[in-house]
């Protein structure tokens, strides 16, 4: 039986003639297409609709089922209809109240104004310039580059508890998955939002997060849970005055070898230099002024913001500076991979 697309108001079920693929479709242009595509059948019932307040949705592609509710004002008051494309419309809106009872569906308010609609135009704006800039589309390229080899460093083959006893006892696998990650999916979001110095901030923080981690999986080899060995390294950094560049050049290196050390220290202290410190953006701005003879970046004057050929060299850089964390988080990947050899699943794996 193929499903067909209801609206469900006062506890009656009215066909429309949408099928599952527009109504996706709708809903992907924005969270009210789908209610104003059925709107003159449902103001037939209820009257003039003023606005719609809230809004959830219960989405499961692979059945081919959709159930999305709103909160609609009425000159009568506020009414819950939904939109349900299903097989079985009753049965479907059963589950749908079931996941409101148990939370894993919520209504949530609708904001529609003028700044969400400069956002998406801002995000859509840059996603197609990738195409059309040859260096953003390099820059997307190489973020991407960097998430999938995030992926690949996830320890595979593992029982499922193994891998969370490691993830547990490892401080850069814990990094990996809660920090490196996250940040690096947010480096491509914040580029599509025109937010450059956002990318290089998160960059520096990767950098950082992972050689403090790694670092921490040298000193106590896996011992114990991985986030008291980050306190206590955290602690004697602070008792002992060790700055960062201390830090890179003298504790990391003894971990990594000398050269990854001031590699490592290098690009830390030009993302921190150019891109985290307010010195570094405010003598890009007057080096765009007064040397180029331009207008300040766009992403000093408002976000979101659209990047354009203005924006090159700030693209070619970040696109260096992403390729460089890769060749570095791979480096560290391997030292980790010999610790986690030596030192636990010796040790673990085996009991």
């Amino acid at each position: 039986m193929k499903g067909k697309t209801y609206i469900y108001i006062y506890n009656k079920f009215v066909e429309t003639s949408l099928d599952f693929e527009n109504l996706l479709k709708l809903w992907d242009q924005g969270i009210l297409k789908p209610l104003e595509a059925v709107k003159p059948i449902v103001e037939q019932m209820l009257g003039s609709i003023k606005r719609a307040n809230k809004h959830a949705i219960l989405l499961r592609p692979e059945n081919k089922i959709v159930v999305i509710e709103y909160i609609v004002e009425t000159e009568k008051g506020e009414v819950s209809l939904k939109i349900i494309h299903a097989e079985n419309p009753s049965e479907t809106l059963k589950n749908y109240d079931e996941a409101k009872k148990l939370g894993k569906v919520q209504l949530r308010t609708i904001y529609e104004g003028n700044y969400l609609k400069m956002i998406q135009a801002t995000v859509r704006a840059n996603f197609y310039n990738v195409r059309a800039i040859k260096e953003l589309e390099e820059a997307e390229k190489e973020i991407v580059n960097l998430i999938n080899d995030v992926i690949d460093y996830w320890p595979r083959g593992l029982p499922t508890n193994k891998f969370t006893n490691l993830a547990i006892r490892s401080a850069f696998l814990f990094s990996l998955l809660h920090v490196v990650w996250p940040l690096s999916n947010g480096i491509l979001v914040d580029l599509l939002v025109g937010n450059l110095p956002a990318c290089f901030m998160q960059l520096r923080l990767i950098i950082e997060t992972a050689a403090k981690a790694l670092t921490t999986d040298y000193e106590y080899r896996f011992q114990g849970v991985s986030l008291h060995g980050v306190e206590e390294l955290e602690k004697y950094l602070q008792r002992k005055n060790i700055s960062m560049s201390k830090f890179y050049r003298e504790k990391f290196s003894q971990v990594v070898g000398k050269e990854m050390g001031g590699n490592t220290l290098c690009l830390w202290s030009k993302l921190s230099e150019n891109w985290v410190h307010f010195r570094g953006i405010t003598r890009r701005i007057r080096k765009r002024i007064e040397e180029e003879k331009g207008i300040p970046p766009s992403y000093v004057l408002v976000l979101p913001t659209e990047l354009d050929e203005g924006d090159i060299k700030d693209i070619k850089e970040l696109t260096k500076r992403v390729a460089e964390t890769r060749k570095l988080l791979q480096a560290f990947f391997k030292i980790w991979e010999k610790l986690v050899n030596e030192h636990y699943f010796s040790v673990h794996l085996s009991s």
